[in-house]
């Protein structure tokens, strides 16, 4: 019997590739809320004016709730949800986490794509496999989604630039011959 895979919404998957993820954020100390959220409008305003983009995100939040300090030391900042106005944007944004490490203040902070669960799921697996075949002696990276050994990442960046695609990214399809058929065709 098939299990049925529930089908994703896509208004909410359209969503997702218009936002990002921010984390490590440091949350504002303000009293108030409002002057909490006018500091996280204030810090993604920056991202953006440092990767050149002529956006007003839809909106801004912070997920989940404020934890409380335990062991002494302060919780990690709660992840901050940006929706941008188009996909294309949040392509750039993504882009330039380079540019954003280069200022002090966001040196710390790590943005990336608005996923779902599974896909949330997937890169949890995929990263514990990274971790289980280094401490067996490998030197294994993720890279544009894939477990590769670090040394063989300039060559798939080559090959990636050539625009050739290796034989594991190559989708296989049946191949058809119209010998097969006989004399009739």
């Amino acid at each position: 019997m098939d299990t049925l895979v529930p089908k994703e919404c896509p208004i909410e998957k359209e969503r997702r590739e218009r936002s990002v993820v921010i984390e490590y954020l440091p949350e504002s100390t303000k009293k108030l809320a409002s002057e909490r959220v006018d500091d996280d409008f204030a810090a993604v305003r920056k991202m953006l004016d440092v990767a050149e983009l002529e956006v007003r995100p839809e909106t801004v939040f912070r997920m989940g709730t404020p934890k409380q300090s335990s062991n002494g030391r302060p919780p990690l900042p709660r992840l901050l949800k940006v929706v941008l106005p188009r996909a294309s944007s949040q392509k750039t944004l993504l882009k330039c986490t380079k540019k954003l490490a280069e200022i002090n203040e966001l040196k710390n902070v790590r943005i990336r794509p608005s996923l779902s669960g599974m896909e949330r799921e997937q890169q949890f697996q995929l990263r514990q496999e990274k971790r289980k075949r280094n401490e067996a002696g490998g030197n294994f990276v993720i890279y544009a989604g894939k477990l590769m050994e670090r040394a063989k990442v300039r060559d798939y960046i080559a090959a990636a630039s050539k625009g050739s695609r290796s034989a594991v990214d190559t989708p296989k399809f049946p191949t058809f011959s119209f010998a097969a058929l006989g004399s009739s065709f």
